[in-house]
This record gives C-alpha cells, sequence and structure tokens, in this order.
C-alpha cells in the first residue's frame, strides 16, 4: 500500500471515530471543521469552489496535505451529496 492509500484509510477511521468534531460554514464557499487528532483538536479549511485547503496539523505543514483534510472532504461529499439528492427529490415532488 502506497503513502497515500494509508492516508485514506486513516481519514477513513477519523470519519468512522466521529473525531470530526464540527464542520461550520464560514461563507459560502469555505468551510472550517475541527478534528480531533491524536495529541490536539486540528483546524481545517477548505474553499469549495477553489479545492484549496488547509490544516493546523504537521502533515500539512511538511506535505501540503493530511489525513484530517482527506476525512473533511469525504464528509462534505456525503453531505453535498444528500443535500442534492433531497433537493431533486422535492423538484420532483413539486
Amino acid at each position: 500500500m502506497g503513502i497515500r492509500s494509508n492516508i485514506a484509510i486513516e481519514a477513513a477511521r477519523i470519519v468512522n471515530q466521529r473525531k470530526v468534531l464540527y464542520l461550520r460554514w464560514i461563507n459560502e464557499n469555505t468551510v472550517a471543521a475541527a478534528v480531533r487528532g491524536s495529541s490536539n483538536i486540528y483546524i481545517v479549511h477548505i474553499n469549495i469552489d477553489s479545492g484549496k485547503a488547509t490544516c493546523t496539523c504537521k502533515g500539512f505543514y511538511y506535505k501540503g496535505y493530511c489525513k484530517h483534510i482527506i476525512a473533511v472532504r469525504n464528509i462534505l461529499r456525503t453531505y453535498i451529496a444528500r443535500a442534492s439528492k433531497v433537493k431533486n427529490e422535492s423538484m420532483a415532488t413539486s
């Protein structure tokens, strides 16, 4: 398994263990999240339009990506898919 696939597995574990403490929309394009790490709580920011993301963890500082960002993106993907489904269903019944 490659490094990135290990990070994807760790990100899934973060989601499954409910370590994403909150997700808040900062504005219509940006989400902030708090993620419980092994020793700290890390803050993730993701711009939905550009895809740019940051995290306060050391992994992001050194590599430019991390499991915390991937975990938050996974949750966002699910949220957006569900919101789209609800919107489409409500439009179909209107």
